[in-house]
């Protein structure tokens, strides 16, 4: 078949099989591709997108920890605070 005789609907047909073993994240990542490139976006700024949403949980993990230790940190360092005046008072 030629490839300007493949239409919308020879497409559909082709790829019913593999849509039913893509994962989500892939169909979704091309549906916003599409919305991109139908509101003439930057395609990097739908890259940069998919990027954060890929590495969302170690980011939040990373902002968890970092603020679970600075205020581990302060309360550590409000004690010390506390101790040194009781000391020298």
């Amino acid at each position: 078949m030629k490839e300007e005789d493949k239409d919308l609907n020879y497409w559909k047909e082709n790829a019913k099989d593999a849509y039913m073993i893509t994962p989500i994240c892939v169909v979704r990542y091309i549906t916003e591709l599409e919305k991109a490139v139908k509101n003439n976006c930057d395609l990097p700024v739908i890259s940069g997108w998919a990027y954060i949403r890929k590495h969302l949980s170690p980011i939040l993990i990373g902002l968890a920890i970092g603020i679970t230790l600075m205020t581990v940190f302060t309360f550590i360092e409000n004690i010390a605070l506390k101790i040194a005046l009781i000391i020298h008072g």
